[in-house]
């Protein structure tokens, strides 16, 4: 626009806005319609005749999953552009959900295929590049930040919770799906203490305990830990996610370093199941949960002890604060070294260039195993 012209500190200045819809078409063939598969027999006139029976439950109301998203952003740059990057809102949500509706089974069939629910996503996505040194020795920088609110807006009122995950060395389901919470978030036994000798154990919730043995929070205050004494536990989700880039060249020699992080993120560590509550001994697991735990002469380790884990950890109690964990990280993702080797103009070679790269060289996290982004 003719009036920034009077502004040169402003190279680049844009607002924007974008609206999109996107379907997802996860409807069996003529789910909307009735029509008729091979049933039993019967005889008429003395013949055996095939059958036929509905294939099911049609309902003509149904329609595709719909994801509507909005984008509002700004691009800028400042300083002949020595500075630029962009600020973005994006805020996404699933509705008309497929969901199998429970029916009476009077009607010969157990459910029909409805639309009912719906999932929100937003967040923030930053982004900034700068030209710090533009002279024989050159150096940028790139800054990328993003961050992410997933949550179940609504589900149908026929389902309070969905509670999935599978099962995982004879782990039942602990991912939950309940309006109000992310999707699949962890869902289990909160852990306060651990027993000591001098403890009131039975006037506890787990009057049967022993000392060493955890403490798990009974939620609904009822004297007794069961099922309905779960709670959630963390999101799969990282609250934001980051970069930094920073390049340096100098004539023919250039390095780059590329740092990325995320915080605030969950995920389970079977390593740590396997190793407080071992399928078999055979296996290897992790010293610190083996060395480290409660003894009544360390008591305050803040591990249980080894002694029958399989009593206070069976019935899913291993999906507790101990095993759904804290997957947060930051990580030098790569690093480069290289020279381009100056060559004489030749019909052999036209450039030489030597690089040294090293690929995940540290990683910096309380994560317990490998690789905490294998995990997310």
């Amino acid at each position: 626009e003719p009036f920034m012209k009077a502004v040169p500190t402003i190279s680049n200045l844009k607002l924007r806005a974008s609206y999109g819809q996107m379907g997802n078409e996860g409807i069996g063939n003529f789910a909307t319609i009735s029509t008729y598969v091979a049933g039993g027999n019967t005889v008429l006139g003395g013949q055996i005749v095939n059958g036929a029976e509905p294939a099911r439950l049609p309902n003509p109301d149904l329609k595709w999953e719909t994801t509507a998203e909005y984008n509002l952003g700004i691009d800028f740059g400042i300083f002949d552009n020595r500075i630029s990057g962009s600020v973005e809102y994006y805020t996404k949500k699933t509705f008309d959900q497929l969901f199998d509706k429970p029916v009476p089974t009077s009607t010969g069939f157990s459910s029909i295929l409805t639309n009912f629910g719906s999932v929100s996503n937003a967040g923030f996505d930053v982004s900034l590049n700068t030209q710090n040194l533009t002279g024989k020795l050159q150096w940028t920088t790139g800054i990328n930040f993003s961050t992410l609110k997933n949550k179940v807006v609504q589900l149908p009122p026929y389902i309070g919770q969905i509670i999935s995950g599978g099962i995982i060395a004879n782990i039942p389901g602990f991912a939950l799906v309940q309006q109000g919470y992310p999707m699949y978030a962890f869902y289990g036994y909160k852990v306060t203490g651990i027993f000591q000798q001098n403890d009131d154990i039975a006037h506890s919730a787990q009057p049967g305990a022993k000392p060493g043995e955890p403490k798990f929070l009974d939620k609904n205050a009822d004297g007794k830990i069961d099922a309905s004494d779960r709670v959630v536990l963390g999101s799969p989700f990282p609250k934001f996610t980051y970069s930094f880039t920073n390049t340096f060249t100098y004539k023919n020699l250039s390095l780059s370093i590329f740092l990325m992080g995320v915080r605030g993120i969950k995920t389970f560590n079977g390593n740590i199941v396997e190793s407080m509550f071992p399928i078999n001994f055979n296996r290897n697991i992790m010293s610190k949960y083996y060395l480290r735990r409660w003894t009544p002469q360390t008591p305050n380790t803040g591990l249980p002890s080894g002694d029958n884990s399989s009593v206070y950890f069976g019935n899913g109690k291993m999906i507790n604060n101990y095993s759904i964990q804290d997957a947060s990280f930051l990580r030098l993702k790569n690093l480069s070294l290289s020279y381009e080797v100056p060559l004489r103009s030749t019909a052999v070679f036209r450039e030489l260039t030597l690089s040294v790269v090293g690929e995940n060289v540290f990683t910096i996290t309380n994560f317990d195993g490998y690789d905490p982004d294998a995990n997310q």
